[in-house]
């Protein structure tokens, strides 16, 4: 379950000129998602595989044009 938290901030300006200002901040960060639910809500996370099949002419195990199948 996701897990949100308040975030306050206050900014005052001490002069006319605004050049000096006070800030004031408050902040709480989410908790962090474990690895299950993460894998389930995200539809990328999903591993695959590709699979290319040749014959390797001069064993080098490197795919040529001239090698494929």
């Amino acid at each position: 379950m996701e897990q949100r938290s308040p975030r306050a901030g206050l900014t005052y300006a001490l002069d006319e000129s605004r050049k000096t200002v006070a800030r004031l901040s408050y902040a709480r960060f989410a908790g962090q998602l474990d690895s299950g639910s993460v894998g389930y809500m995200n539809p990328a996370s999903s591993a695959g595989a590709a699979i290319y099949r040749w014959i390797d002419l001069n064993s080098d195990h490197f795919a040529q044009a001239n090698e494929s199948r």
